[in-house]
């Protein structure tokens, strides 16, 4: 790797994410790289794949479209392998007066670069704890979510989960759609066999 890395004073970096997807992430032990958005407005780091993380814990709340589940890392263990540059993804590439530094939706946003990786991993070596919501939260942003994308696409991850994490009797995807009490109890068993999966591998809060 071509840069010259030094320990930086980052303390903690958070990735936040649907605990869905935490799941998966702690299941692969990986965070999967994006690229195009940053490269294209970056092209000397054209070769590179991007995680986005955020100094601000209270980012999920600051900005209701996201989840307030997130991973925290450990941004010095980080810029031990990895080069990790600021950049405000909303200010550059939406509504700058909105997005400016001190407003409400400023994202405190680093961005792990990758180059001619695909993934951040392993994860566990760099994870500090995991912020899981009370049930509620979850449930609340997860009909959110649902409502602006496929539903079967969304609850049939949810299944797959389900049936990883050996929960019985699982419900069709047309029964979840049809019962909404059935649904939610079954978002509950799912939720509570993830927070028993994450607990036994890493501190929770």
């Amino acid at each position: 790797m071509k840069y010259l890395l030094e320990r930086k004073n980052y303390g903690e970096l958070y990735h936040f994410s649907s605990l869905i997807n935490i799941y998966g992430i702690i299941k692969t032990n990986m965070i999967e790289g994006g690229e195009g958005w940053f490269s294209n407005k970056n092209p000397k780091y054209k070769d590179h794949n991007v995680v986005s993380l955020t100094r601000a814990k209270s980012f999920g709340k600051l900005r209701e479209e996201f989840s307030t589940s997130y991973i925290a890392l450990n941004g010095e263990k980080l810029t031990d392998k990895y080069k990790v540059v600021p950049h405000d993804f909303f200010h550059f590439y939406h509504n700058p007066k909105k997005h400016n530094k001190g407003s409400k939706n400023f994202e405190f946003e680093e961005t792990v670069l990758l180059k001619n990786e695909q993934y951040l991993k392993p994860i566990d070596k760099y994870i500090e704890y995991i912020h899981i919501p009370e049930f509620k939260e979850f449930y609340n942003h997860y009909v959110e979510y649902v409502e602006q994308v496929d539903f079967e696409t969304q609850i049939g991850r949810v299944i797959e989960i389900a049936s990883d994490l050996n929960i019985k009797d699982i419900p069709s995807i047309s029964q979840l759609d049809k019962h909404q009490d059935l649904h939610k109890t079954f978002l509950f068993n799912v939720y509570n066999e993830i927070k028993v999966y994450i607990d036994q591998r890493f501190e929770t809060n």
